[in-house]
């Protein structure tokens, strides 16, 4: 449970009940009074400066934005997990699709009609060229990944 779990209401009651009990525990202090010189110290208090409550608030809030941010971090990192298996996966078919075209440019190379040869490099070098760009993208992936990992151990 964290702040945003209660109400305002909720809230104002718990800093009422706190503000009570800091008065209530300085009011024994002053009736214990331990032959001090200084019998007005109640006085000289100002109650709204003992008010741990906004103290307490400015934690919370602290708290709370750096774990909803630590959630979002690790959101991020989950989803560019995903992206890199699904690129991993696109990758792996591209090659296997560059060998074949490769081995049937071989082929078609030693046969007779050298036009088939020629389109057959041709749709080699394009998955060649979309192989290089799905790892170029696999990179990119792989070191936004490695940020990630460093600012979730920083947060």
């Amino acid at each position: 449970m964290n702040s945003s779990d209660y109400t305002q209401e909720e809230r104002a009651r718990f800093r009422g009940g706190v503000n009570r009990e800091v008065t209530t525990f300085l009011q024994r202090i002053e009736s214990l009074s331990f032959g001090d010189n200084d019998d007005d110290f109640s006085k000289d208090l100002d109650l709204d400066e003992l008010d741990i409550s906004h103290q307490y608030d400015d934690y919370v809030e602290k708290k709370r934005h750096a774990d909803e941010r630590k959630k979002l971090t690790k959101a991020k990192k989950r989803e560019l997990e995903d992206e890199l298996e699904k690129l991993d996966r696109r990758l792996d078919y591209a090659t296997h699709k560059t060998r074949a075209l490769l081995r049937e440019v071989d082929a078609k190379r030693r046969g007779p009609n050298e036009t088939e040869a020629t389109e057959a490099l041709a749709r080699y070098r394009a998955h060649e060229t979309e192989r290089y760009n799905l790892s170029a993208v696999r990179e990119r992936v792989k070191g936004e990944l490695g940020k990630l990992a460093q600012q979730i151990k920083g947060v």
